[in-house]
């Protein structure tokens, strides 16, 4: 029954307690990057922007502040 389930949650063993918990969450993980790619590009790209709009207006609230 324990084997069965192990099999079912695809749990890959190793000798440490900690590793068998980080192993299983990463590759569901990855399997939900490798399913979602266009979603993923889609907000990595919207990180990416709004990370430039934000260092782009707090640039021009600084030329704007020196220039008084």
């Amino acid at each position: 029954m324990e084997y069965a389930k192990d099999i079912i949650l695809e749990i890959m063993y190793k000798r440490e307690v900690g590793y068998t918990k980080l192993k299983s969450w990463t590759s569901k993980f990855t399997k939900v990057i490798k399913n979602n790619k266009v979603m993923v590009f889609t907000m990595t790209l919207l990180s990416i922007l709004i990370i430039i709009d934000l260092t782009l207006v707090n640039s021009f609230l600084n030329i704007l502040s020196n220039a008084y």
